[in-house]
């Protein structure tokens, strides 16, 4: 019994170098989905999102239990949650590059700390604001949809790390 523990956590422990000091060698997201180990530096998208015209990194899992999403009598009304591992910067960074791709235009991003920022965009009538947060290189992010109108837009001005 002790032997295939042993086996299956050096298993799941990723190679030489690959992990950080003080990152779980084994993460999981709020609703027990396994959140995969890096295997390289930088993010890159999803074959598939959730949300077609935001693209979501490699890696993330949406946790279902707290997302909804709907349309409203002017825009969709989205509140998504997901988890994986990236640290903050790398997040915002990711989103700068690709959210006009999708035809968003950045309006700014809000660093609060380097593990705490938001990134907010407009598309049309609607508003998008994507928020993250870390705990070691675990990182919880929410975004957001609706009406422009009711999203708290970033000051343009804020560097993204």
């Amino acid at each position: 019994m002790a032997l295939s523990l042993v086996a299956s956590t050096a298993f799941l422990t990723p190679g030489c170098g690959a992990q950080r000091p003080g990152d779980p060698a084994v993460a999981l997201s709020k609703d027990k989905q396994l959140l995969p180990n890096r295997v390289g530096p930088g993010l890159i998208d999803a074959e598939v999102s959730p949300i077609p015209d935001v693209p979501i990194p490699v890696g993330f899992v949406q946790v279902v239990e707290d997302s909804s999403s709907g349309y409203g009598p002017s825009a969709r009304v989205v509140d998504h949650h997901y988890e994986g591992r990236a640290l903050v910067p790398e997040l915002m960074t990711f989103y700068e590059h690709r959210l006009w791709q999708h035809g968003w235009t950045q309006v700014g991003i809000e660093t609060t700390s380097e593990k705490q920022a938001r990134i907010t965009a407009v598309k049309g009538a609607e508003g998008l604001e994507i928020s993250a947060s870390n705990r070691f290189d675990i990182a919880k992010m929410a975004v957001t949809i609706g009406p422009s109108d009711s999203i708290r837009l970033a000051t343009p001005d804020e560097p993204a790390g």
